[in-house]
């Protein structure tokens, strides 16, 4: 009797050790349906330290994240928020390169959006940019996202904040893509 318990627990032990680690999960923001009955996908594309180059996961995590939200409805607008490879300081501004950095990824994004994805619109943001003097006074993420924002031609939509201020950050891009 001994025996066959010490085998069963070997063997418990065994089927509970076998299994594979899950692999992690593309990081990926969920689906927000807005006040105005517009539904949001996210998705959080990163990037190799100073390149704006697309990998093949990003291109497929753009794919994917274009694809559901057509599944959801006609393809809206989408904004991209773009970061350098260092977060931008609370005195002083980052380098002209990490500006620009933030400004390539920013268009690169947009462009396969546009030429690939068949999104007709986007809004590109750089993180890496200092913002108005309310953002500067209070050095605050939702300040400096909220000025920002303050360059669409529609309100800041709260739903987008909250996407962008939980995922973003250096060396990556939030990507937002709108259903109708």
């Amino acid at each position: 009797m001994r025996t066959l318990a010490l085998l069963c627990s070997v063997a418990l032990i065994g089927v509970g050790c076998s299994h594979e680690t899950p692999k992690a999960q593309p990081q990926q923001t969920e689906t927000v349906k807005t006040s105005k009955n517009n539904v949001l996908q996210g998705e959080v594309i990163s990037f190799n330290k100073k390149s704006a180059e697309l990998s093949d996961r990003g291109r497929a995590q753009l794919k994917d994240l274009t694809n559901r939200a057509r599944g959801r409805g006609e393809l809206g607008e989408a904004t991209i928020a773009a970061w350098a490879d260092q977060d931008l300081p609370y005195t002083g501004s980052l380098s002209k390169e990490e500006r620009d950095l933030a400004d390539q990824r920013a268009q690169r994004i947009s462009e396969f959006l546009k030429y690939d994805c068949g999104v007709s619109s986007s809004d590109t943001f750089n993180m890496a940019e200092n913002s108005n003097w309310l953002a500067r006074v209070f050095r605050t993420d939702d300040a400096r996202l909220k000025s920002a924002y303050s360059k669409r031609s529609e309100p800041l939509n709260d739903s987008e904040l909250e996407i962008i201020r939980h995922n973003g950050g250096p060396s990556t891009a939030v990507v937002i893509v709108r259903a109708k």
